[in-house]
């Protein structure tokens, strides 16, 4: 019997994972690293060197599990955009108070801090009201969605994410070749 691969067991499968262990001043860490055709390919960019439509594009990526934060950020970058990442609602407050972000994409099931707490806390500090915030969940289904809406969200992102997926979040869509077009 043939089982069928969903689209994260598709990418999984074209994928080599690979842990670096560091150690800092409290113990040691590890940290995931993810390889894969679609990620490790080099894309020339469609924005002009100097032009800072893409490159000034800030992105907080936020979500617990290090993997998918590794995904969204390996294709956030592909597609021009700078990128800082928070492994949870705690410290993504720190950062979002510490320097400006053009978009924060949001997991919404999160341990201590989940996503929805974390976007009524923004939507109450003046500066970061206006925040373009997307949920990033892998919850698919059509009330959920409304909910997030109409929580204050402004977009939603289904996990497992793809490049085309995200790009359309982001402002910019991939080119048939491949290549980010960037509005």
């Amino acid at each position: 019997m043939q089982k069928t691969l969903n689209k994260a067991g598709r990418f999984a499968q074209n994928a080599s994972f690979r842990s670096a262990c560091y150690q800092t001043g409290s113990g040691a860490n590890i940290r995931p690293a993810i390889h894969h055709p679609l990620v490790d390919s080099p894309v020339p960019m469609t924005s002009a060197p100097g032009d800072e439509t893409a490159a000034s594009r800030h992105l907080l990526v936020v979500d617990d599990h290090p993997i998918n934060r590794a995904v969204a950020m390996a294709f956030a970058t592909r597609l021009g955009w700078q990128v800082a990442e928070a492994a949870g609602g705690e410290r993504a407050m720190a950062l979002l108070t510490e320097r400006p972000f053009d978009l924060l994409l949001l997991d919404i099931g999160m341990p201590s801090l989940d996503g929805e707490n974390v976007l009524a806390r923004l939507r109450a500090i003046p500066a970061l009201r206006h925040l373009k915030v997307v949920a990033y969940t892998a919850h698919a289904l059509v009330e959920e969605k409304r909910r997030l809406l109409e929580a204050g969200f402004d977009d939603l992102l289904i996990k497992p994410i793809t490049l085309q997926a995200l790009a359309e979040v982001l402002g910019g869509a991939p080119s048939a070749d491949g290549a980010p077009v960037l509005e």
